[in-house]
């Protein structure tokens, strides 16, 4: 337990015994209570326990072992080390999520890591429910909103910008006005910053990096991940990032149908749609 304590992040090697095993599922509640990330590196087919079930897995390749390794050490060595206590936060449960009744507010009170964004003197209240490898995904509305689904859900994946910038979710929730029954799904990340800690905070900023493609899947797989969390009738999807995984996500997201594709113009500062 007290290596669990001194980490950034655990690595779960998964097998069949992993998975029955109490210790191990103790270890893994230790990490979560603390905010820490959390790698399933699935080593033989098992059913994930509940408590991963919405953490994305590294896939060991028997055919390939020393990739599937160099997979897992990439995403430690440019994520984990710089930003895992930067970016903490306890998911909330999934029972929690499915509960219309919970207010925005209430379930932040219940988690750490949850966003508290002002806009237009009202408050919206986000909190964490997923994670990926380098990504993390928030559900959000105004504090005295409940979970109860709407007909529209407003995706922002914020992939670019300076740590931490609530800027682009503001502007998002600020589009709609707190009159708007606003469920926002933020996907965040993933994080780049210099491996120097000592270097000042603001160097710390959110990029997709070409060194790592894994970390554009990783980005897709999030928000893959966060559409499947609230399925609603229609999708208002909000971009930040490279023009590329713009493009990428529009291919992705052809079988989400209705869904409305809007990408931020820098030079007239508001949201055009794509697709």
């Amino acid at each position: 337990m007290d290596a669990i304590n001194a980490s950034s992040a655990l690595v779960v090697v998964i097998s069949p015994d992993s998975v029955a095993s109490k210790w191990v599922q103790r270890e893994i509640k230790m990490a979560q209570d603390q905010g820490k990330k959390i790698i399933p590196y699935v080593y033989r087919e098992a059913d994930l326990p509940d408590s991963l079930a919405r953490v994305q897995y590294i896939k060991h390749d028997p055919d390939n072992t020393w990739e599937s390794f160099a997979h897992l050490l990439g995403f430690l060595q440019k994520d984990v080390a710089v930003s895992a206590h930067i970016t903490p936060g306890k998911l909330i449960s999934q029972a929690m999520l499915e509960l219309k009744t919970t207010t925005f507010a209430a379930a932040a009170e219940k988690t750490t890591g949850a966003l508290s964004l002002p806009v237009e003197g009202n408050t919206v209240v986000a909190v964490p429910v997923a994670r990926t490898l380098t990504c993390t995904v928030y559900y959000g509305g105004f504090g005295n909103d409940t979970f109860r689904p709407q007909d529209t859900l407003q995706l922002a994946v914020q992939l670019t910008g300076p740590f931490p910038d609530d800027a682009f979710p503001q502007g998002v929730a600020e589009h709609f006005g707190p009159r708007h029954p606003l469920r926002l799904m933020l996907v965040r990340g993933p994080l780049s910053a210099p491996y120097n800690l000592n270097k000042a905070a603001k160097s710390r900023f959110y990029g997709l990096s070409a060194e790592y493609p894994g970390e554009w899947a990783d980005a897709l797989e999030a928000v893959r991940q966060a559409i499947g969390l609230m399925p609603q009738k229609k999708r208002q999807i909000f971009i930040k990032g490279p023009a590329v995984f713009l493009y990428r996500l529009g291919e992705d997201i052809k079988g989400f149908d209705p869904t409305e594709l809007f990408h931020y113009d820098r030079e007239s500062g508001v949201y055009r749609p794509v697709m």
